[in-house]
């Protein structure tokens, strides 16, 4: 998770603006409507899918021996929602407004950008079986607000994405892979201004391709 403000609030008496939840569509017909509701203009929302995550380890049944995920089996699609009420609200507030689990929904500790990262993986928000999501994906009255506080990011910052998105490819990448992902996610400047650079990271990125294949 972003790192976190230090709130110190109640979950059952604490009251905030904004708030983080997640939800599951596919499994459970509330939460579809849920989505409904956060998506629509009646709300100042902001969501992604999370629908391209994988297990980075097997993880086995000890009563039956059987797997329970292999790594690099997909997880559960789910959604990530961040949403700011005009009001402050109780969490139980808003599990009873929207009708979903208390246990699902918690006070925004991140900020609007960060928690934005955070929803795509960027930056020091990725890792392993972390898919990074680019700005496309956003959803909800408030994706054109975080599309554009993101395309104002210091420029370092913009090539070390860049440069993790490179790395987090499981493939081997051609720059016009790179240029694909910069175009969608604002980054094209990066691409231009940090073309020989971005040619070097996709070099060491495809040198352990050429590895495996030479010891087959």
């Amino acid at each position: 998770m972003p790192a976190r403000k230090k709130l110190n609030k109640d979950r059952k008496t604490g009251k905030q603006q904004d708030f983080v939840l997640v939800l599951y569509p596919n499994d459970n017909e509330i939460h579809s409507l849920a989505y409904l509701k956060l998506t629509s203009y009646q709300y100042s929302a902001l969501g992604v899918l999370h629908d391209k995550d994988v297990y980075t380890d097997d993880k086995v049944d000890e009563e039956t021996g059987e797997f329970i995920h292999k790594a690099g089996d997909l997880k559960k699609p789910h959604y990530h929602f961040y949403v700011k009420f005009r009001n402050q609200r109780m969490i139980n507030g808003v599990a009873v407004e929207l009708n979903i689990e208390p246990h699902l929904i918690e006070f925004c500790e991140y900020g609007f950008v960060n928690y934005a990262e955070y929803m795509l993986h960027w930056g020091k928000h990725g890792g392993a079986g972390k898919y990074i999501y680019d700005v496309d994906c956003f959803e909800g009255s408030l994706a054109s607000s975080a599309k554009q506080k993101l395309s104002n990011e210091d420029k370092l910052i913009q090539g070390d994405k860049v440069y993790r998105f490179i790395q987090s490819c499981s493939y081997k990448i051609k720059m016009s892979d790179v240029y694909e992902w910069c175009f969608k996610n604002g980054y094209a400047s990066i691409y231009y201004s940090k073309r020989a650079h971005i040619k070097d990271w996709v070099e060491d990125h495809n040198e352990q391709f050429y590895k495996c294949h030479n010891r087959n």
